[in-house]
């Protein structure tokens, strides 16, 4: 190109870009207006005022009985609260049965976590017994708050975690929390849905109480996705390590750090063009020269995929372990300054599914951390106000399925 040219092609280049800056003042400008017009309406979605509002709404979309006749069923309703009970479960099948699927889980975590992790407020929280979340989502929005291993913290979540209490599996809120993690611990969704497609399972309809929640489901279904992959890379390096410190009788100075090796394989999980193989290759090469490289390469790569594949057990059995985990921490609530007294009997009560499965000390820790991230993004996502808004219909559903599940 000559100077002319250069200078014509430069200019272009120019205004192109002076365009494009322009545009995007005008998009922040945009959001900006529409963040401040909400703000506005802020004080209309908090308070009892914006829960009534909001049940008041879904109850006529659904045909379910109105707010003052479905009331928290206290006792002093009588007769009419069988009858009202049988109204809001006929009106809501899908949230029947989601709630009555967790019940069995119910009765056994409520068995097995020991009485010292609740603490002394396990029935009633004096913390959010009352509760609104200051912020009420609705639409397609999800979070963008990052994954473990990226370095990303969730924001205020100090603030969110006074909001969440202790609370025992087999009551209206507890029962929620475990349908919750029971639903977000199932498949992802693709992204070949359909917005009218739900990502709950073939065997449990998708709960009409989370009726604008689909996408942050597949959200958090997709979340899951990614920590069963990070907790089964770590079990894999965990396992590795340990056979050759016992076939090769290292000793323990002469060891890589695990929080080396969590750093180098969360670099390689965060890169979407990596392969099991890519993995596998950091794993032994990561931890020192083997006799017998490409059998140890052989029998890593297997054990990742055998853990990530879903059809194969041990996928299913790590499943199960963190889901469980999932939901006694979810019960529990996430690691906070408010529950250190009780911090070393929730942490146990957390570790102890992963330990069944296989989990030693250290990966434990780092796995059981990712739980406790993902247990507190469900609540700050759907739970909070999920439960502010529908809680009166939790309660009905909750006695009905309770009663149903007595009865058998």
């Amino acid at each position: 190109l000559d100077t002319r040219s250069k200078a014509r092609l430069s200019v272009a280049n120019a205004v192109v870009d002076a365009l494009k800056q322009m545009f995007d003042t005008l998009n922040n400008i945009k959001l900006d207006t529409g963040n401040a017009g909400l703000a506005a309406l802020a004080k209309l979605a908090r308070g009892k005022d914006g829960a009534e509002w909001a049940l008041g709404k879904f109850a006529k979309r659904f045909g379910i009985p109105s707010l003052e006749s479905v009331g928290y069923f206290e006792d002093t309703q009588g007769g009419d609260c069988d009858a009202t009970r049988a109204a809001v479960a006929a009106a809501l099948p899908g949230t029947h049965a989601w709630l009555g699927s967790a019940t069995a889980t119910a009765h056994r975590l409520d068995a097995n976590i020991p009485t010292a992790a609740f603490g002394l407020n396990a029935t009633v929280s004096k913390t959010n017994a009352n509760a609104i979340p200051s912020t009420m989502r609705s639409g397609r929005g999800v979070p963008s708050v990052g994954f473990p291993g990226n370095g990303k913290e969730p924001e205020n979540t100090e603030k969110h975690h006074e909001e969440t209490c202790v609370t025992r599996a087999s009551s209206p809120e507890g029962l929620l929390r475990l349908a919750l993690c029971g639903l977000v611990c199932g498949e992802p969704g693709t992204e070949n849905e359909t917005e009218n497609e739900s990502p709950g399972s073939e065997t449990t309809p998708f709960p009409e109480t989370l009726e604008f929640d689909k996408p942050r489901v597949r959200f958090l279904q997709n979340s899951f996705a990614k920590l069963r992959a990070r907790a089964a890379v770590l079990l894999a390096s965990n396992r590795f390590v340990h056979r050759r410190l016992r076939s090769t009788a290292l000793e323990q100075g002469s060891r890589p750090t695990w929080q080396v090796n969590v750093a180098r394989l969360d670099s390689l999980l965060n890169d979407e063009t990596s392969e099991v193989e890519d993995i596998a290759v950091e794993i032994v090469a990561g931890n020192g020269r083997d006799t017998n490289t490409d059998a140890a390469l052989v029998t890593v790569t297997q054990e990742i995929r055998g853990l990530i594949d879903p059809g194969c057990s041990e996928c299913k059995k790590l499943t199960a372990a963190l889901t469980e985990a999932t939901q006694v921490r979810a019960l529990l609530g996430p690691l906070s300054r408010s529950t250190l007294e009780n911090g070393a009997a929730r942490a146990m009560a957390v570790a102890a599914p992963l330990a069944r499965f296989g989990f030693t000390a250290d990966a434990d820790a780092a796995v059981a951390k990712d739980v406790s991230f993902l247990v507190e993004r469900i609540y700050n996502t759907i739970g909070a106000v999920t439960w502010s808004v529908h809680k009166p219909v939790y309660n009905a559903l909750f006695r009905d399925v309770v009663q149903q599940d007595d009865e058998i």
